[in-house]
């Protein structure tokens, strides 16, 4: 594929992530022990979606970065918070992919979604070159599901249940050393039944504490979801970041009875946008199995479990969507839900986030 372009495409999946970069004491996503003397921060959140029959593989990328305070040193460990509305699956439910995957995504959205304009030529019948592109707890309130170990992380899911599930959850949370959570940041998820995969990430091996600015592996977990969803809304607190969430469904997205959720999430990359003066994005497009794995689209870093699912169906519909999610003038407390799509064919999903969103 043609380098230049691929470094492009490159440059729009991360250039706002590291513009836009903000570190902070405590977040929704991350945090650092409660009595850690710094702080720790997320340039961008990196993604993949695979949905199929009801069953959804989510495999998450995160970069954190940790800055002591002067003189200080670094921590022993760091918490990983994620809110999904099931609890991930007993057979199948975790695994890792290699962090080249999303580079391999980047390849194949890079031929598959961008449309290649015809280019004039000069007097001399030369193609004039394109500039490149510009990126514009309490015990009965609380149920704990099978803790498991992947990789470097330590997993326990914690569902909160009943009159007193807030205060459970972050009881479970405090017991472990790290900051407990606003209860009302914590309610809607509460509510509607949500599992919070609690994940300690412990240093590599023969190491006294985390790196600084460590890249996690991707993490793999499968869920039942009847629509395809997200985990954003949990990262109100987390400030402005970037987002690269890739699809593949087995029925396109009906981007029009999605579009709430899509506005709320910042979507930059609309089809028709340009990419360079012959560039333009296309709306997610159906691609053949196969293709994605022969010798143009290897996708190498892909889980077993998740090529599996993939080769149950001959070909997925496969997206791309970057944005800026919580942005201030646009924050993610302002939605009324979370990020659910909605497929071809399906009722609306009830939790997606439906109102205008502006406003704290």
């Amino acid at each position: 594929m043609p380098t230049r372009l691929l470094l492009s495409l490159t440059c729009l999946l991360l250039g706002s992530a590291l513009f836009y970069q903000t570190t902070y004491r405590a977040q929704a996503c991350c945090m650092v022990p409660e009595d850690y003397l710094g702080h720790v921060g997320q340039a961008e959140q990196l993604a993949l979606l695979i949905h199929r029959e009801g069953v959804q593989d989510l495999i998450l990328g995160i970069e954190y970065e940790i800055t002591p305070d002067e003189g200080g040193k670094l921590p022993e460990k760091l918490t990983w918070l994620i809110a999904l509305p099931t609890e991930p699956m007993e057979d199948d439910g975790y695994g890792l992919a290699e962090a080249s995957l999303f580079e391999e995504l980047g390849g194949l959205a890079q031929d598959t979604l961008v449309r290649h304009l015809p280019r004039p030529r000069s007097n001399k019948g030369e193609v004039e070159s394109a500039a490149e592109a510009t990126p514009e707890a309490e015990t009965d309130s609380i149920e704990l599901g099978r803790a498991v170990t992947v990789g470097p992380y330590d997993i326990q899911p914690v569902r909160g249940v009943g009159q007193n599930a807030l205060n459970g959850l972050n009881n479970y949370l405090e017991t472990r050393g790290f900051p407990t959570e606003d209860p009302d940041h914590m309610a809607w998820f509460v509510e509607h039944g949500f599992t919070f995969l609690c994940i300690e990430v412990k240093p590599k091996a023969g190491q006294p504490a985390l790196p600084k600015g460590d890249e996690l592996p991707p993490l793999r977990v499968r869920f039942e979801t009847e629509h395809p969803y997200y985990p954003l809304r949990y990262s109100s607190q987390q400030g402005d970041f970037s987002l690269s969430l890739y699809t593949m469904t087995d029925r396109p997205i009906d981007l029009k009875r999605s579009a709430f959720v899509l506005q709320a999430i910042g979507w930059e990359n609309t089809p028709g946008k340009k990419l360079g003066p012959y560039t333009r994005w296309k709306a997610p497009q159906m691609v053949k199995t196969k293709k994605m794995f022969d010798r143009w689209y290897p996708l190498d870093s892909m889980p077993e479990e998740s090529k599996a699912m993939l080769e149950q169906e001959p070909q997925w519909s496969f997206g791309l969507f970057m944005g800026r999610p919580n942005p201030d003038d646009r924050p993610i407390s302002g939605w009324t839900g979370d990020c659910f799509f909605t497929l071809k064919g399906q009722d609306a999903a009830p939790l997606a986030t439906v109102a205008k969103v502006s406003g704290k």
